[in-house]
């Protein structure tokens, strides 16, 4: 159906709706809604439903679907509502009970939204994805037990469906679960899950375990894959500096900012940017690595590492006053002490000892003054017990 003979129906429906049967109707306006909502057409799905819905007030199965579009359409709050009006009517109206669920959890009301998962599974047991959506606000809860059971539920009644092990490798991801998390993420994988986000999980969870080189042919394969993601190349950008390979790091920032430029997002560009001039000062490329963390600094001010990829590029390049301005302003945003030497006195430290320079020293004593400055006020932060 197109566009234009969908609403030309809904028109026709409205125009004879008021002198037949409401029911019927009701049950006219029903299904041109959901062929709609099927469609995509969601505003039209909307509409219609409403109107069915005002038709036959008293069917819950119609608030239900009605519920399920305005979910769909982010009207949350009026969701939650339309859901409550379908169980008023039939307290196991089970779309009404699965999508108040979801609605809530979405909202933050984890706990109620359990109340309502439970409910549906007491009717539709064998449902995987409200087993799924429990799992999962069981682990937001940090009831991990409780969502591991739920997990290992799904994957009983639907042992092939790569999304479930996906959904669990992710939420052991989330709570730290590493070791866990691994072996559910690479069958998903192997189960068929396309999804970036599976992959890049599995690859961050592999790099925290220092398992390297399966870390890089997960992300490897996950640009063979999806070649136009930018942040799985910003992430295998990150490891092939880890095996010492400068100039495939920086093939993949440069690809990784070129495709960020044709979205369009800043934050995304800007991190892409960030990558791309660390890769370049790598390469020993220090003009290049000066001209991509200014873009980076460009796009977000906010983001501190750029700026000391900046200053250490600027001093490689023989730019020493306009390094120690870069450093400053640096120091004017960092407040984590950690941060500061990992991120500036030892990239710094390193190129002093390539490229010795007085100037170069005063910076790096500059650098540890002002990280001796954040320890002491973290310490004198600290409770104190008599």
């Amino acid at each position: 159906m197109t566009r234009i003979s969908a609403y030309t129906e809904y028109a026709r429906l409205s125009a004879s709706s008021f002198a037949g049967d409401h029911e019927a109707g009701a049950e006219e306006f029903f299904h041109l809604g959901m062929n709609a909502y099927h469609e995509g057409k969601l505003e039209l799905a909307e509409r219609a439903l409403r109107r069915a819905t005002r038709l036959a007030p008293k069917r819950a199965d119609l608030h239900s679907s009605l519920g399920i579009i305005l979910y769909d359409r982010a009207k949350f709050e009026e969701a939650v509502a339309t859901f409550h009006t379908a169980l008023q009517l039939d307290p196991e109206e089970r779309n009404a009970l699965l999508g108040l669920g979801a609605t809530l959890h979405v909202l933050g009301g984890v706990s109620d939204a359990i109340f309502y998962y439970l409910s549906y599974l007491r009717l539709e047991p064998e449902s995987v994805t409200a087993s799924l959506n429990l799992g999962l606000a069981f682990a937001s809860l940090g009831q991990l037990d409780e969502a591991i059971e739920q997990f290992e539920s799904a994957a009983g009644l639907q042992p092939d469906n790569p999304e479930v092990y996906a959904t669990y490798g992710r939420s052991l991801y989330d709570a730290g679960r590493l070791d866990d998390a691994v072996p559910q993420l690479q069958v998903a994988l192997e189960k068929g899950a396309t999804d970036i986000d599976v992959y890049r999980v599995l690859a961050l969870a592999l790099i925290a375990r220092n398992d390297l080189e399966p870390a890089r042919d997960v992300l490897e394969k996950a640009i063979q894959v999806h070649p136009e993601d930018v942040a799985a190349r910003i992430d295998l950008s990150a490891l092939l500096l880890d095996f010492d390979e400068p100039e495939g790091a920086v093939e993949h920032a440069a690809r990784a900012a070129e495709l960020a430029d044709k979205e369009k997002d800043s934050t995304l560009r800007a991190h892409s940017y960030w990558q791309l001039g660390w890769a370049r000062y790598r390469a020993g490329q220090w003009s290049e690595s000066v001209a991509a963390s200014k873009t980076a600094i460009g796009l977000d001010a906010s983001v501190v590492a750029p700026r000391f990829n900046l200053g250490v590029a600027l001093y490689r390049a023989g730019d020493v006053a306009e390094a120690q301005a870069q450093y400053e302003k640096a120091l004017e945003v960092i407040e984590d002490p950690l941060d500061l030497k990992a991120l500036g006195i030892r990239d710094l430290k390193a190129a002093l000892t390539e490229q010795p320079d007085p100037r170069g020293d005063e910076i790096l004593a500059r650098l540890e003054a002002r990280y001796d400055e954040l320890v002491d006020g973290r310490r004198s932060s600290l409770p104190v017990t008599g």
